[in-house]
């Protein structure tokens, strides 16, 4: 009973299914920031206390640091979970047809109602804290967060161009080129705003994105 002080989770680990019970306390930085992942939306504390049974799950929050995105989904599924990388930059080796068929990929897994979690991995920052919405020199940053899980939530394609949606359970990292919250595309593409039922005020964490970024 969370009113109580405690809430429980099950997750599939090494094979069997395992119940871990959790007080509702929660580790914070000294800005008062949570230590655990959570939501932009007020009071929405699911996400931390998500984690921290987790990682209960594995004695040490070092585990939340190390698990990769398909252990995950098999721990919380109990399922089958497929890796798909995607390499970008003119050497990636993905023509349109590639790309136009692996969001075709998304798409399907989407309609059979797959979980689907996406990382922009970089090797060179799996010690780092997740990426801040500026980049060294000071600059806005408009890549997401580095190293840090989201999910994919919809795909969909509208004259030739597809995107994304996603959300984002981490407080920095966000977002913000074509197709973000509040981006100017939106403006100018009125009729696909109101056909994906784009809200300018969202808060909750979830953004679209252009699938070529």
């Amino acid at each position: 009973n969370i009113n109580a002080g405690f809430c429980g989770f099950t997750f599939f680990i090494n094979g069997e299914w395992k119940s871990i019970t959790i007080d509702t306390r929660l580790p914070k930085h000294q800005n008062d920031e949570f230590s655990l992942s959570n939501t932009e939306t007020p009071n929405a504390y699911w996400m931390c206390l998500f984690e921290k049974a987790y990682a209960k799950a594995f004695n040490t929050y070092g585990v939340l640091d190390m698990i990769g995105v398909t252990d995950f989904l098999v721990d919380l599924t109990g399922g089958y979970a497929r890796l798909k990388e995607f390499v970008v930059g003119k050497d990636s080796g993905y023509d349109e047809n590639k790309k136009k068929a692996f969001f075709e990929d998304i798409q399907k897994a989407l309609n059979q109602k797959y979980l689907i979690g996406c990382m922009k991995y970089d090797a060179s920052k799996v010690d780092e804290e997740p990426d801040s919405d500026q980049s060294d020199d000071g600059a806005e940053d408009e890549a997401i967060a580095t190293n840090c899980m989201h999910n994919i939530l919809d795909a969909q394609e509208d004259n030739g161009t597809r995107l994304i949606y996603l959300v984002n359970y981490w407080p920095k990292g966000k977002w913000t080129g074509t197709y973000s919250v509040e981006d100017e595309t939106w403006e100018a593409n009125k009729a696909l705003a109101e056909r994906l039922n784009y809200q300018v005020s969202q808060s909750d964490g979830t953004f679209w994105m252009d699938f070529d970024d």
